[in-house]
C-alpha cells in the first residue's frame, strides 16, 4: 500500500511503471485494484 500513498519522487516513477505494466496484465490489475479498494474476494483471476 506504500507505494499508493508515497508521494516521493522515485516512488511516483515506480507507481506509474507498475501501473502501466498493469494495463497489460489483466491479473496484476485486478489485484492491484482489488488491494486497493478493500475487496474480499478470495478469486485469484477476474475470469
Amino acid at each position: 500500500m506504500a507505494l499508493f500513498t508515497n508521494d516521493a519522487p522515485v516512488i511516483k516513477q515506480v507507481r506509474r511503471f507498475v501501473l502501466k505494466f498493469a494495463e497489460h496484465f489483466p491479473p496484476i490489475k485486478y489485484l492491484i485494484s482489488n488491494h486497493l479498494t478493500e475487496a474480499k474476494k478470495n478469486k485469484f483471476l477476474p475470469f
